[in-house]
């Protein structure tokens, strides 16, 4: 009995839940981007065409997109640290797309993409902060607010 005891107070570590796999299309638009994410975080050298990135273009391509996929693509970045004033577009594009956006947000909130599997845990936010943004993010939603300004 002793010996049930003491097993039951170790606990193993918590292992990242993954939700279930990303469909091919909203891959193939997010993909780029956490490419260039992880390229970026490997190098000291950031590659700027006109000021910028190839990881803000790919943003840019994607923010322009008014589908169900790139939704999908824009909640799966919430998990990933895009840099400061990226991450501040991210959410207003987010916001301005409405409760539309609130499936996918809601999928991802405590799941992680599987896609972010093949790249470094260094690339995604600390749990805490993305917790703290998103329930902010989500609450502005709710309340049919826009996060920043265009």
């Amino acid at each position: 009995m002793l010996l049930f005891a003491a097993q039951v107070a170790v606990r193993e570590p918590s292992a990242t839940v993954y939700a279930p796999p990303t469909s091919p299309m909203v891959s193939s638009r997010v993909l780029p981007i956490l490419d260039e994410c992880k390229r970026e975080t490997e190098s000291d050298e950031h590659e700027r065409d006109n000021g910028y990135s190839e990881e803000e273009r790919q943003l840019a391509l994607l923010f322009g997109e008014q589908t169900a996929i790139a939704d999908e693509a824009l909640a799966i970045l919430t998990w990933v640290y895009l840099g400061e004033a990226p991450s501040e577009d991210l959410d207003h594009q987010i916001s301005t797309r409405g409760k539309r956006m609130l499936p996918y947000l809601i999928k991802y909130r405590v799941r992680c993409p599987e896609i972010l599997e093949r790249y470094p845990v260094r690339m995604r936010l600390p749990e805490a902060t993305r917790r703290s943004a998103l329930r902010s993010l989500l609450r502005s939603m709710r309340k049919g607010e826009v996060v920043g300004e265009d």
